[in-house]
């Protein structure tokens, strides 16, 4: 088959046979990436991506070794179906992979024969598929289909980017006429007793799924599609066409003219002179058929093509086969093209909501040529059909068993297959969706008929099938046993135990339950101790804590417990005792008091009250160090309620303490010196007192003179002069007089007078001493001094 592509359109024109590149991928005729066979200078091939790896970017069909294509190097009418080279719906380089397949179909050159060929002699595209007839057996060389590539892709790594459909394919003919058909259907198709068989029963749509659509003309339902590609005038033209598969019989043509205006349409239904192109009356295809379709007015390019017509290309790992029948390692001039579409932009694009419908992109794929241009013309040979972007089916089992009583729960495990594949889940009870449950396994307490949905998930946000299933939870289930605790409870101090004990009480009947099967049992613990809680007594007023454990079960061996304490905050501030001055009695020698009394207060109290008054203890009398006082500790102690002992407080008495009598110095009498000396004014001695007086322990002391008495010589006169003292505590010293006497005589002496001496002899020296008595009242101590005469 000669592929020779010249001009633009899809509009059942010609479409360019250019080199160009398209979501990194490279629609340029041959089948390596990193490289372009037939550049146009504007298009850079480094990094693309082909059907293979070359010097860079990546391939897309899976180059591993196996025995599959050890056979095709050596076997020249084998038959291969080999997929992409990463898992479906893969990110790669940040474009999402969809699918990828190559085909390599039997020829039919010499003695081969090839085992899919369409051999009922009316076979045509608008007739159901299975009503067509394959067998094995030859088919001409211009309709011998060799290579067959398919590959969907993403401009983006989700599902909000186009979508784009790369095809390429290889015939043993490299001259003359060959009319070729891609043909995509949503559901998938088999090859079955010799004819295409859907899956899905589809006689009521003519074997087909068809295009259906919404009032303002957007896609309810994605349909199947024909790329018709017709190589005329010896290979030097090709014209592509793209037909969809919808309801005709019976449809008004107004109904197409007001499709093409609607808003939302994916496309436009084509007309040309005779009206629009459509093609019913199909065998068993009842109401249905093919209608020609073209891009929405004014819409860019969505069709690409390009043909080794300037030369031969390397084929792939495993060669091709030439007219000849041979394995080559080459396809030859003419006989390799490729094509890419952009599915979004012309509205096939439908795996962005698969939905429970299971519907994929592209659900199988057959590739078949035509005997003569007209599309329903008989169909020849039959690639495929293969799958391409087919979502994987999906089933789901739900394993679980019924609620036993002493269960509280049972667990209901969803195993979707096929396994290795990542599920989103819906789960249902009776029909209405349990929110939040989206795992393969859900927690059932009650019983009902449980519903799961397991949905295949390529990557976020692209999904594919969906499968359900259901299961009946029987049994009684088990009453979930619950029970309510109390809060903590702390009690502040200085409460009274009335008000604790009726807190307690309170805080008791806090714990209850509910639920549970058969004879629900409470038991209350503290520590490893059941108590019974209807004499429990409540803590101290002082302080305390009970930490009561709650623990509840029943027949169905549910055992649930809660642990709560009820504190009383422990009175630890002790009373304090109002500490006063020291006293000092106001006089000496003063007695005791009998009481000494201060003030406490207390927080929580002492008998009831929070103040009073206090008396102290009296210690021993003791003696001050000066001697001069004594003092008496009243030491003051308190208690309250709760045992806190006030910090004692001592009150000193002190008095002054003095029995011992003040000393007066006792000096001599004095004997005034003169006779009828007068008294002196001032007689004073000394005193000492041990604790003194005016705050003096010495001094000076005036003696009060007494009355002037008369000796009994008659020749004196005394004086007594007394000394008393008292000190400040009232001692009088032992009195002390000084008897102070002087001479007293007013009375001359008498000399006694003799006669007048006449010297016996003349000049007779005189007397040495002449001498005569003389007396007084109290006398002299020597004789008068006569003084001589002239």
């Amino acid at each position: 088959m000669l592929f020779l592509f010249s001009i633009n359109a899809v509009n059942a024109q010609l479409v360019n046979t250019e080199t160009t590149v398209q979501a990194n991928f490279g629609v340029d005729a041959d089948v390596y990436s990193g490289i372009v066979s037939f550049p146009n200078g504007a298009v850079f091939p480094f990094g693309t991506d082909d059907w293979f790896l070359g010097d860079s970017g990546k391939g897309v069909i899976d180059e591993t070794p196996t025995a599959v294509t050890a056979n095709l190097l050596v076997d020249d009418n084998a038959s291969a179906e080999i997929r992409m080279s990463v898992p479906i719906y893969t990110v790669v380089d940040g474009r999402l992979w969809i699918d990828a397949v190559f085909i390599r179909d039997q020829n039919a050159q010499g003695n081969n024969t090839d085992s899919n060929v369409f051999t009922g002699g009316s076979d045509k595209n608008n007739d159901n598929p299975n009503t067509w007839t394959i067998t094995d057996a030859s088919v001409p060389q211009k309709n011998d289909i060799i290579d067959v590539f398919g590959h969907l892709r993403r401009e983006g790594a989700t599902v909000g980017t186009d979508e784009w459909a790369f095809l390429g394919a290889s015939t043993r003919n490299d001259s003359g006429d060959s009319y070729l058909d891609f043909e995509y259907f949503r559901e998938k198709v088999n090859l079955v007793g010799g004819t295409i068989q859907s899956e899905v029963d589809l006689s009521a749509t003519g074997g087909r799924t068809p295009y259906v659509f919404n009032p303002d003309g957007s896609v309810l339902q994605h349909g199947d599609i024909i790329l018709s590609v017709n190589y005329a005038n010896g290979g030097s033209n090709a014209i592509i066409k793209l037909f969809v598969w919808v309801e005709l019989v019976g449809v008004p043509d107004s109904y197409f003219d007001t499709h093409n205006t609607l808003p939302f349409r994916p496309f436009e239904f084509k007309q040309d002179n005779n009206g629009y192109i459509q093609y019913d009356g199909g065998d068993g295809a009842g109401n249905y058929g093919y209608a020609e379709i073209q891009l929405r007015q004014g819409a860019p390019d969505a069709v690409f093509s390009q043909v080794n017509d300037a030369g031969s290309v390397p084929a792939g790992p495993w060669g091709t086969i030439d007219k000849g029948g041979n394995i080559v390692s080459d396809y030859s001039e003419t006989t390799f093209a490729e094509i890419a579409i952009n599915a979004s932009a012309l509205g096939f694009d439908s795996s962005s909501t698969p939905g429970i419908d299971c519907i994929s992109p592209l659900g199988s794929v057959i590739v078949k040529t035509r005997s003569s241009d007209s599309f329903t013309a008989e169909l020849k040979d039959l690639a495929g059909p293969f799958s391409l972007a087919d979502t994987p089916e999906v089933a789901v089992v739900i394993e679980g068993e019924d609620i036993a009583c002493t269960e509280e729960s049972i667990t209901l495990t969803a195993n979707a297959t096929p396994e290795g594949n990542t599920f989103t889940y819906v789960w249902y009870k009776d029909d209405v969706e349990i929110e939040g449950e989206t795992g393969n396994t859900l927690q059932v307490t009650e019983a009902g008929t449980y519903k799961v949905a397991a949905t295949l998930e390529f990557a976020p946000g692209v999904v594919g099938c969906t499968a359900e299933d259901e299961f009946e939870v029987n049994g009684e289930p088990l009453i979930p046993l619950n029970q309510v605790c109390p809060e903590n409870q702390t009690i502040p101090e200085c409460t009274s135990q009335e008000d604790i004990n009726n807190a307690f009480t309170t805080w008791l009947s806090g714990f209850s339950n509910s639920g549970g099967n058969g004879t629900v049992v409470e038991k209350y613990y503290i520590g490893e101790n059941e108590v019974d809680v209807n004499t429990l007594e409540a803590p101290d007023a002082c302080g305390g804590s009970i930490t009561l454990r709650y623990e509840v079960s029943d027949e169905c061996e549910q055992v649930v417990s809660c642990e709560r304490t009820f504190t009383v905050t422990p009175d630890d501030e002790a009373p304090v005792i109002a500490d006063q001055d020291d006293i000092m009695l106001e006089e000496c020698n003063q007695a005791w008091p009998e009481v000494v009394s201060t003030t406490w207060t207390d927080n929580c109290g002492i008998g009831g009250e929070t103040s009073g008054s206090i008396n102290g203890v009296a210690g021993e009398v003791m003696a001050g160090d000066d001697g001069c006082t004594q003092y008496r500790d009243y030491t003051f102690n308190a208690t309250d309620d709760c045992g806190n002992q006030a910090t004692p407080v001592v009150i000193r008495v002190t008095r002054q303490y003095d029995e011992t009598v003040p000393v007066i110095a006792d000096q001599d009498d004095i004997m005034l010196e003169e006779c009828n000396q007068a008294w002196p004014e001032v007689v004073s001695t000394t005193w000492t007192d041990n604790c003194g007086i005016g705050g003096e322990t010495s001094g000076s002391i005036n003696g009060v003179a007494g009355e002037v008495m008369a000796g009994d010589d008659g020749c004196t006169q005394y004086r007594d002069y007394t000394f008393n003292i008292t000190d400040d505590c009232g001692n009088q010293a032992t009195p002390v007089v000084i008897r102070v006497t002087r001479q007293y005589d007013e009375t001359a002496p008498v000399i006694a007078d003799q006669d007048d001496i006449m010297l016996e002899e003349c000049n007779q020296a005189w007397p040495e001493v002449v001498s005569t008595t003389w007396t007084d009242n109290c006398g002299s101590g020597e004789k008068p001094q006569v003084a001589s005469m002239e």
